[in-house]
């Protein structure tokens, strides 16, 4: 059986997200890709559940966000508390780093 239509745009979106990374979202993938931390395995804009998340570590069960000062927006923070609350009920766990407090860009 093949993908529904929700589940093929999601790819697709992450496939795009990946071409057009932020420099701190590269500059995180160079520390994350290739079991470079702790030897564990992580996926760059992994679709989940319906979101595509920046990390994704399967085997902790761990979502990483890189955050930019769009999310600063009341609109924005709000979508991402709901977002984070969604992905936790999944039973996984999120962290987000401050993209101008943790990469000198």
């Amino acid at each position: 059986m093949g993908r529904g239509k929700c589940e093929v745009q999601l790819h697709e979106k992450a496939k795009e997200l990946r071409k057009t990374e932020t420099k701190a979202e590269r500059l995180l993938w160079e520390e994350l890709k290739n079991r470079k931390c702790g030897g564990l395995k992580f996926r760059r804009q992994h679709p989940l559940l319906k979101f595509v998340v920046d990390f994704y570590c399967h085997e902790k069960r761990l979502v990483v966000e890189v955050d930019g000062s769009v999310h600063d927006d009341s609109n924005v923070k709000e979508r991402d508390e709901n977002r984070t609350y969604e992905i936790e009920q999944a039973g996984l766990t999120v962290i987000r780093f401050r993209m101008t407090r943790y990469f000198r860009i």
